[in-house]
């Protein structure tokens, strides 16, 4: 498993669906809102830094480009 694909899936394994509704109403993301189309996991920072943290440094400039233009 490529270390993208592995730390995708431990933010979806980590999603909290309830906060991700909460975070979606919050930043405004129903049509014709600023955040249309934004989604959300319901990942607050440091569980987000926690899941990281392992793979500092060893993801490529393009494999943290694939994580950043994940939807």
């Amino acid at each position: 498993m490529d270390r993208v694909s592995e730390l995708s899936g431990l933010f979806i394994q980590a999603a909290n669906p309830e906060k991700a509704q909460h975070l979606m109403r919050f930043f405004k993301t129903g049509e014709g809102q600023y955040g249309y189309g934004d989604q959300f996991l319901g990942l607050p920072v440091p569980t987000t830094r926690t899941l990281v943290k392992p793979f500092m440094g060893k993801l490529s400039l393009p494999e943290c480009g694939h994580l950043l233009d994940s939807p």
